[in-house]
């Protein structure tokens, strides 16, 4: 996955272009998985920066700072997500994904 960001960085593709937000999406999802979640942060570092309204980007980074515990961080990335949503279905589908996040009692861990 790592290389496949590189690939599209290499390639000339911008960093917040749409191959590149997902291609850091990836990683930074892999980096989660396996626990590295300061490195999950700053591959999506890049995308926040020239991309800050991106829901894709916004979704991860909840889910790491989630897993990091840093609650109000992982909240207001939440947020973001679900506002920058592109259509009112996919903003249902990440509030029902990032409830664990947003503090529904009942939901207790990450859903991929």
């Amino acid at each position: 996955m790592e290389k496949s960001l590189k690939t599209e960085l290499a390639q000339g593709n911008a960093e917040g272009s749409p191959a590149v937000i997902v291609a850091r999406y990836f990683v930074a999802g892999q980096l989660r998985r396996l626990g590295h979640h300061e490195r999950a942060l700053d591959t999506l570092s890049p995308s926040i920066e020239h991309a800050p309204g991106n829901w894709l980007t916004r979704f991860e980074e909840a889910r790491v700072l989630h897993a990091m515990g840093r609650t109000a961080e992982a909240r207001a990335a939440a947020g973001l997500a679900i506002a920058n949503a592109p259509t009112p279905e996919k903003a249902e589908e990440l509030k029902d994904k990032l409830r664990h996040v947003l503090g529904d009692p009942d939901v207790h861990e990450l859903r991929d």
